[in-house]
């Protein structure tokens, strides 16, 4: 396995099956050990507004928290990511899980698909499923495989019963 020194950027293909289509994210490396791609970014003060903004809409922040960091963690073999999500103060505000495909580097590139579902688990706050609606109408529209809806659907149900029992996301970002 390989760890990588924390100077490198990487450019990470995150692909949505929606009208988002493919955006691509160039990030600090923290680590890459063969099992996740740890990657931390400072927001610029566009894209912090634009994000925080978004959060609020959603109902996943307070009006007056502003993020500023997040760190990613994307795995090589799991179906989901943890973004954790920090405010002006450096407190964890949350984070946020994407149901999507495994990682994959190719030619030095970080490859993922989104499959929709999502979960926000905040300090102090019930876990808020997200997107269920989302999913259920790529599912109908034809967007995704019969795999990655069985993918989705088991990796979802996976991700809600560790988040219950006590044991996600730490199991996963403590490694």
């Amino acid at each position: 396995m390989r760890t990588e020194a924390t100077a490198a950027i990487v450019r990470v293909n995150y692909q949505r099956l929606s009208a988002r289509g493919l955006t691509v994210y160039t990030e600090h490396l923290v680590e890459d050990n063969g099992v996740r791609l740890i990657t931390e970014e400072r927001l610029p003060p566009e894209i912090e507004g634009r994000l925080s903004a978004a959060f609020r809409r959603q109902g996943l922040i307070a009006a007056d928290c502003r993020l500023t960091r997040i760190r990613k963690h994307l795995f090589y073999h799991e179906c989901f990511d943890v973004l954790a999500v920090f405010d002006e103060t450096d407190a964890l505000a949350g984070y946020y899980i994407d149901i999507l495909t495994p990682l994959r580097r190719v030619d030095g590139e970080y490859y993922l698909t989104d499959l929709f579902l999502d979960f926000w688990l905040a300090p102090g706050q019930p876990v808020k499923e997200l997107d269920v609606e989302e999913f259920e109408e790529a599912v109908q529209a034809g967007l995704l495989t019969p795999e990655q809806i069985e993918q989705a659907r088991t990796t979802f149900a996976r991700v809600r019963a560790e988040i219950a029992a006590g044991v996600f996301p730490e199991r996963y970002i403590q490694a």
